[in-house]
């Protein structure tokens, strides 16, 4: 079963799902509620109602960074948050890194057999975001 060790200590990739819920303090509820909204949105983009996702897991969903997805393959990929400071992240001040940013992209974007969907923002944690340089890159 899913608990809270499972999902922050065995996959560490959950450290901004962990700065997200940390900006709600006390207020577990209203978090849950957010998230909850989060995934009934993205369930409407995979054209999916929750409520036909049973504790079986029949449409399983696998949450992982783009570098862990290397080498795999799957119908359908979301990619959250594609803005600029994440996509490429903020800390890439050097060309090199600014291109192993890109190529990391590239794996992510590559993942789908079918449907690829690139989620944007306007905001993350109430601070104003761009799109990421790499849609205009892609034309998108």
């Amino acid at each position: 079963p899913l608990n809270v060790d499972s999902i922050f200590y065995k996959d560490p990739p959950f450290l901004y799902l962990s700065e997200y819920a940390s900006s709600y303090r006390d207020d577990f509820l209203l978090f849950m509620k957010h998230l909850q909204s989060a995934i009934s949105k993205m369930s409407l983009y995979l054209n999916t109602e929750i409520d036909e996702v049973d504790a079986d897991l029949k449409i399983p969903i696998h949450l992982m960074t783009a570098l862990r997805a290397k080498g795999k393959e799957y119908d359908t990929v979301i990619v959250l948050d594609v803005v600029d400071d994440i996509w490429p992240i903020k800390y890439a001040d050097t060309e090199e890194r600014l291109e192993q940013e890109r190529r990391l992209f590239y794996v992510a974007i590559t993942r789908p057999r079918k449907t690829l969907i690139l989620i944007t923002v306007d905001k993350i944690l109430n601070k104003r975001c761009n799109p990421s340089p790499y849609l205009d890159e892609m034309e998108l």
